[in-house]
């Protein structure tokens, strides 16, 4: 079986084996395709000096310090909004059409504004990345709060339980558990709200980066900051997974699953 996985696993390498190395020979095979392409060498030989410059672990942190407090406020605050409208129906049925609504706002286009009222610091870039991960979160957590709370209304309503009890004992931890999918997907948003704030207007950060090589040419530099980009989006998505793991949810919990 070790042997079949290990087998599994060099199959699963080889396209991105090839395709390097198909890179590699395209690019080095005139000066006008490396600059215009680049090569992984070349690229990789530009990422171990960057990773050697602090300005660079400045940039770094700025939007991993960003994302994962977007990330965490973002999903916090959609799971919470879900139960509230789970509690009291009405308001939830009436507040569906405004959250569509909102929800289907592209962060392109509220990007000015949210520049307007909270700046260009790390508020901004927060608020930005809440908005882009807290109606995932909601449209995800309310979903699963309604199918498990049907599911289990008649048993508590048996044994003399109130709503808020169903709520306390069942529909909070089961919609935590059924709602990592969407805090996974939300990694995602995560980064690109980051990424989209920061282009727009920073100082700081992986996407002012890459704007500052994009505007020299310098795709190597523009790669080395894809690569820690997808490196961020490699570890989230990790602890993600980790956190859902060791998560307790009774019956609804979620099932033993591999980090990738």
């Amino acid at each position: 079986m070790t042997m079949r996985r290990a087998t599994e696993k060099w199959i699963a390498v080889m396209p991105l084996i090839a395709f390097l190395a198909l890179w590699q020979i395209a690019g080095s095979s005139s000066s006008r395709m490396e600059f215009l392409y680049t090569t992984p060498t070349k690229i990789l030989s530009t990422l171990t000096d960057e990773l050697q410059r602090p300005e660079f672990w400045a940039d770094v942190g700025t939007t991993a310090a960003e994302v994962v407090g977007g990330l965490i406020l973002g999903n916090c605050l959609g799971t919470m909004a879900a139960l509230f409208l789970w509690l009291f129906p009405k308001v939830g049925r009436i507040s569906r059409a405004y959250i569509v609504a909102i929800g289907s706002i592209p962060v392109f286009a509220i990007m000015p504004l949210f520049i307007l009222w909270f700046g260009i610091g790390f508020g901004g870039k927060l608020a930005i990345i809440i908005f882009s991960t807290a109606f995932v979160a909601l449209a995800y957590s309310f979903a699963a709060a309604v199918e498990v709370g049907t599911k289990y209304e008649e048993v508590i309503a048996c044994i003399g339980g109130s709503r808020s009890d169903l709520l306390k004992k069942i529909v909070l931890p089961g919609t935590i558990s059924r709602s990592f999918v969407a805090y996974r997907i939300n990694v995602s948003f995560a980064l690109i709200g980051a990424y989209v704030a920061e282009w727009v207007s920073a100082r700081r950060g992986l996407g002012q980066f890459i704007l500052r090589a994009t505007s020299l040419y310098d795709v190597p530099r523009v790669w080395a900051g894809l690569i820690m980009f997808l490196t961020l989006a490699f570890v989230l998505y990790a602890v993600t997974s980790l956190i859902e793991g060791l998560a307790v949810a009774g019956p609804d919990g979620p099932r033993s699953r591999p980090l990738w």
